[in-house]
């Protein structure tokens, strides 16, 4: 139990305030929450606990280390709350009578004897404010509560075992008290070694007075009542020394234990920042275009800031769409911001760059004025054409006509400009054009030679005879025909007939002459005439038939005819084959004259008899009418057709599938095929059934788990069909329904399947569906392991308790029967220092479920016997004394040992009969080393060494001649001979 701290001043001082107020006498703090950027880093808590705790403990630790401080570590992976409880006694609810014996003595018992006045001899005890008064060996203390009140003052007694001070108390079951008392010594030697008992069983270890005189000081040990509804408190006193063991009680308190709890929460905080797109064209310089932050973090706390180091912002730095006016990189950052503290930022970056191909405007060279031109035409141009608008104009120039055309014609040499927008970016461009004045025409003549076939398919075409020189340019053209070389040379190439204009240009001044020459060409395809589609029988065993075409101009062609999907027979390569299948027939023709080729076709169509296939409007299939008969009435009938249906897009045949009227029961489409056996032709008709829309869908769900924390669960039909004509039915056969039948949401309080039945009251369709309610009432599976066996070498001991199942759990410890939990009452690991029963609570936090097991920790008892024969005094004849430990423990497992502070022992220190030299008080201390129990006990020697007082008596005469002899008579004082 960790960091025990009660003292004298702040106990009372709740004693004084929690009378009016019975509140538990601390504040625990938890600390202030804590916010970390995900993914997080481990992190500090920082409890606090004002006040005299007992105890206290994290919940959760799961990731969290030092959970026995209050400033632990924890490492969490999303927002966790941990909660600080501690506990401490009430001392508002002092259930002690009279515990500060101000009453006098009254409200307790005591095995010692009551004897106000006078504390001689041991064994005896009074209830006054001065112990001195009583006895002028003890020292004169105050008492404990307020310095000048009565306390309890014992002369101990050297009986183990006797119950100083004793009080009964109502107590409430299970739960936890605290009995506490200050203590003093009023003799400063062999200080009282006391014990609390409760109900007969010794609580908490053997405690000694402080060693000096009027040091008070506190004791306490916690205990559970279990099953108690009273309590028997006692002081015992286990001090067998009847030199000192003399000491004070006062303020004793048995008060129930209280906990207060307070929650920190480590927030874990997932932002994001996103820009999109992440490069941004700027159309020109000097145009405007928006940013965008969307995709990135929204909410309470979050923050946006643009920035930029080589662009500029306009507007809306603080927003998801700022306006910016220039490229460069600009940089969004996102941030979560708590009092105005930044805990976590994301950053997102955007590039905006100038468009690569910004608008610009160009003017093709113009023709010179003269030349015979009095206008020229310039062609205006512009790199974005479909957004722009031109505007033309001249300073020293003439413009003839309109100036916002995309052409301009103007009749004077000068200088123009052509000014062009963009209409959708405002962006602009501007080019300038010069026009001038000329007359130095060119020579142009154009010649060729040859003739254009199906096989020779270009000719020469010759610019010899025109002008030359450096200034001088070439340019074919043509309408009808096709130039195939490079048409801006001297000669080049024609692929077709036709009209070709050579033009001649003098590029110093612009002026252009043409010259025209005709290739002539003859790609004329022999003359092909078809006939009319010849027919064929369905009968597959009709003879060919005879295909024929008329052949025209020129006189020899050579003939070959091709089919896909008919059959020739006989005569590919004459002017009449023969067939015998219907299909798609092709003749080609070919001239070998000039090598042109010439096509024709000629279908073969059968000749059938088609029989009639027709079908009535079907019905449509609903619930009450779940099949439907078609009707193919009209339709072609005799021995001499074959009837077939066909079901397509979710249609069913249930039978009839031969005959004019089958059974359907699906929407879909059904196709009738009707074939006349004679002919093999055949008809087709399709009609389409419909189903009733209102087709009911049900959908049962349990939407919980019952167990120990969920005694009943709500069945929902989310999903399900819905509406006013819906009627609800449920039914379990091996479930229990609370209540809601037949609404969408029953109760239901035992597992089982639960079947939910739909109906559509409108048109009878019903549908089912199966819900199943679990349940998980496990509770945990703990045991515990015997533990070890307390003695006087051994205090503690730790039980070892386990779970075998994985999960979330809490558990509690409570000690009965004397035992004493000393830490870990909230593991599987407990630390206790009492004999007792330990009873581990353990609860599944996932169902509530709980489970409990108990284990007794034995003491190994044997405290040794200690006595010691009076021993008879020193004297000038007795110089030694051997004592005797006769009656006391013995054996090898008691170890002896004899001290003195004022004597001296000169043999057997360590032996149950030690020789002594001097008078003094001699202590025997033995122990027992198999459980490390020790008891001491103490004699004291005396010394008789006065030497007796010897007188001579006068003789009664004188010796003389006649007096030989005298007798001389002697006398003495003191026992002796």
């Amino acid at each position: 139990m960790p960091n025990h701290r009660i003292t004298l001043v702040c106990c009372f001082f709740f004693v004084a305030i929690f009378q009016l107020s019975a509140q538990c006498p601390i504040t625990v703090n938890a600390g202030e929450d804590v916010y970390l950027c995900a993914p997080p880093t481990p992190t500090q808590l920082n409890g606090d606990i004002s006040g005299d705790y007992l105890n206290f403990n994290w919940s959760p630790t799961t990731g969290m280390t030092g959970s026995n401080t209050l400033s632990p570590t924890v490492a969490v992976s999303q927002t966790t709350n941990y909660v600080l409880s501690a506990t401490a006694p009430d001392f508002s609810n002092n259930l002690v009578d009279n515990g500060d014996f101000e009453g006098g003595n009254s409200g307790f018992t005591s095995d010692y004897t009551y004897s106000p006045g006078n504390l001689v001899p041991e064994g005896v005890y009074d209830v006054l404010t001065n112990p001195q008064d009583d006895h002028a060996g003890f020292a004169p203390c105050n008492d404990h509560t307020s310095g000048s009140g009565n306390m309890m003052v014992v002369n101990g007694a050297g009986t183990p075992n006797q119950n100083v001070w004793c009080q009964t108390v109502n107590v409430t079951p299970n739960t936890q008290y605290v009995l506490s008392a200050w203590v003093t010594s009023v003799v400063a030697s062999s200080p009282a070694q006391l014990q609390f008992n409760i109900n007969g069983a010794p609580l908490g270890g053997i405690f000694s007075a402080p060693g000096g005189t009027c040091n008070w000081q506190q004791f306490f040990q916690l205990w559970n009542s279990g099953g108690s509804t009273s309590a028997t408190i006692c002081i015992v006193n286990q001090n067998t020394q009847l030199g000192g063991n003399d000491f004070a009680l006062d303020d004793i308190v048995f008060a129930p234990v209280c906990s207060v709890t307070d929650t920190v929460t480590v927030h874990v905080i997932n932002i994001s920042a996103a820009a999109s797109p992440p490069l941004v064209t700027l159309p020109c310089e000097g145009a405007t275009a928006q940013l965008s932050g969307n995709g990135s973090s929204t909410g309470p706390n979050i923050t946006y800031e643009w920035t930029t180091g080589n662009g500029n912002i306009v507007s809306g730095e603080t927003t998801l769409t700022p306006i910016i006016d220039a490229a460069g990189e600009y940089v969004l950052t996102v941030s979560y911001e708590v009092d105005g503290n930044v805990v976590c930022a994301k950053t997102a970056i955007v590039n905006v760059i100038l468009n690569p191909n910004p608008l610009s405007a160009w003017v093709n060279p113009p023709q010179p004025l003269g030349c015979g031109a009095p206008t020229t035409l310039l062609f205006g141009n512009s790199s974005q054409p479909g957004f722009t608008v031109y505007e033309w104009s001249t300073m020293d120039g003439n413009i003839v006509g309109a100036t916002d055309q995309k052409n301009c014609t103007v009749n004077l040499p000068g200088t123009y400009t052509l000014f062009v927008t963009n209409t959708s970016t405002g962006c602009t461009a501007t080019t300038d054009v010069t026009v001038i004045v000329t007359n130095n025409v060119p020579l142009a003549s154009a010649s060729s030679n040859g003739l254009i076939t199906c096989v020779n398919d270009s000719v020469p075409l010759f610019g010899a005879g025109s002008s030359a020189g450096p200034n001088i340019t070439y340019s074919w053209t043509t309408i009808t025909g096709q130039i195939t070389g490079h048409p801006d040379s001297l000669n080049t190439t024609a692929g077709a007939g036709g009209l070709y204009i050579l033009h001649v240009t003098n590029t110093s001044n612009n002026c252009t002459s043409n010259d025209t020459v005709t290739v002539p060409a003859n790609v004329t395809p022999p003359t092909v005439i078809g006939t009319l589609p010849p027919q064929i029988s369905c009968d597959p065993n009709q003879d060919t038939i005879s295909l024929f075409i008329f052949l025209g101009p020129p006189p020899f062609v050579l003939i070959n005819w091709t089919t896909a999907d008919g059959h020739i027979v006989s005569g590919q390569y004459t002017p009449a084959p023969q067939a015998d299948s219907a299909g798609i027939y092709t003749v080609s023709v070919f001239d070998p004259e000039n090598g042109c080729y010439n096509y024709d076709t000629s279908q073969v169509i059968a000749n059938f008899t088609i029989p009639i296939a027709d079908i009535l409007p079907a019905d449509t299939v609903t619930c009450q009418s779940p099949s439907i008969q078609l009707q193919g009435s009209g339709s072609s009938t005799g021995p001499n057709f074959s009837i077939n249906w066909t079901a397509s897009n979710g249609g069913n045949i249930v039978s009839g599938g031969n005959t004019l009227n089958p059974t359907v029961n699906a929407s879909g489409d059904y196709l009738l095929i009707l074939r006349d056996s004679v002919s093999h032709c055949a008809d087709t008709a399709m009609v389409s059934v419909l189903a009733d829309t209102n087709i009911v869908v049900a959908i049962a769900n349990a939407p919980d788990t019952l167990s120990c924390l969920v005694n009943t669960v709500t069945l929902n039909t989310n999903g399900s069909s819905s509406g006013s004509n819906l009627s609800y039915f449920w039914t379990t056969t091996n479930g229990n329904i609370s209540g809601g039948q037949g609404t969408p949401n029953p109760t239901v309080n035992a597992a089982g399947t639960y079947q939910l039945l739909l109906t559509n009251t409108t048109n009878g369709c019903a549908a089912t569906d199966l819900a199943v309610v679990e349940l998980n009432t496990s509770p945990p599976p703990i045991s515990i392991a015997q533990p070890d066996t307390l003695t006087c070498a051994v205090l503690s001991q730790t039980i070892q308790a386990q779970n075998s199942s994985s999960g979330n759990f809490r558990y509690f410890w409570t000690a009965t029967n004397g035992g004493n939990i000393t830490a870990g009452d909230s593991t599987l690991t407990p630390t206790v220092n009492q004999a007792g029963i330990y009873t581990l609570t353990a609860t599944n936090l996932g169902n509530g479920c709980t489970a409990s097991a108990s284990v007794s920790v034995p003491l190994e008892a044997g405290f040794p016997t200690v006595a010691i024969a009076t021993p008879g005094p020193l004297t000038c004849t007795t110089f030694t004394q051997i004592l005797s430990s006769g009656g006391s423990s013995s054996g090898p497992n008691f170890n002896y040992l004899w001290t003195t502070i004022d004597g001296n022992i000169s043999l057997g220190a360590n032996t149950p009969s030690p020789t002594v030299t001097e008078s003094g008080t001699y202590t025997l201390q033995i122990t027992n080393s198999s459980n490390g129990c020790s008891s001491t006990s103490s004699v004291v020697v005396l010394q008789d060494t006065v030497a007796p007082a010897a007188v001579i008596m006068t003789p009664s005469d004188t010796l003389t001649c006649l007096t030989s002899q005298l007798e001389l008579l002697g006398n003495g004082t003191g026992n002796g001979t």
